[in-house]
């Protein structure tokens, strides 16, 4: 069965440009009001990458220069789709996530504003206008004028409460009395996945890139409080890491 077929199997569609979003969003870990609920640029179904594994491993490399051509819809389609989109039908993604908590939000900022990955959508959630590049880049103008910058935040409310359901079910199934202490086991959990998480979604961009063939760098040396802002964050929100996306020059 081709890429295609599998992913609108798996309940991927085609939709127009932009829905004016009217339905609720239910899962508990994620309530937002009306206020957050807004408008969704869909993006296309995932085209295949034919490249080997083999050759983007040869060809995985960083790049600091980048050219200001914009990229395709089709192609960041394919690359966040790659980093973090839906590959079964329980919703479990491309790149693992310890305990398959989820907790990484793929923030998607360019030119014309700061965008946040829906993968169960399929989808760009709009969060605000602006060119706010400069924000989650660094100084240096040929990495900050790249198309296309993918800021990964940890979501620590619902990661906190997935890592504390399972260490209760942890702790109640072999009922030691060594780990007694739930909130320090969830503490290093959630710590560690996230390291986990993001550097498998990293990883995941840096192949699709080589596949397609783009350039990219990740940074985790960058203004924390300035791309908070530009993302608006909420207080359990954390940044950590961002990944420039773009042609090279």
């Amino acid at each position: 069965m081709s890429l295609k077929k599998q992913l609108k199997k798996l309940g991927y569609k085609s939709r127009a440009l932009q829905i004016k979003l009217t339905e609720a969003v239910t899962d508990p870990l994620r309530k937002r009001n009306a206020a957050d609920l807004g408008i969704f640029r869909p993006l296309p179904i995932p085209d295949p990458m034919t490249v080997s594994l083999t050759e983007a491993l040869m060809n995985r490399h960083t790049d600091r220069q980048f050219a200001e051509q914009t990229i395709s819809d089709q192609m960041l389609s394919n690359l966040l789709w790659a980093t973090d989109g839906i590959n079964r039908k329980d919703g479990r993604r491309t790149t693992p996530s310890p305990f398959n908590w989820q907790g990484i939000e793929i923030y998607v900022v360019k030119s014309n504003g700061v965008w946040l990955w829906e993968p169960e959508r399929t989808s760009l959630r709009f969060i605000k206008g602006g060119d706010l590049r400069t924000a989650v880049a660094p100084v240096d103008p040929l990495v900050s004028r790249a198309p296309v910058h993918l800021v990964y935040v940890a979501n620590l409310e619902s990661t906190t409460i997935r890592a504390t359901e399972s260490a209760s079910e942890f702790l109640a199934f072999i009922r030691s009395d060594r780990f007694k202490r739930i909130g320090t086991w969830t503490q290093s959990s959630v710590r560690n996945a996230v390291m986990i998480d993001v550097g498998a979604k990293v990883q995941a961009c840096y192949l699709a890139c080589a596949a397609m063939g783009l350039g990219t760098v990740c940074r985790i040396t960058l203004d924390r409080g300035a791309a908070r802002e530009a993302l608006s964050l909420k207080p359990r929100q954390i940044v950590i890491a961002s990944q420039s996306v773009g042609h090279t020059l």
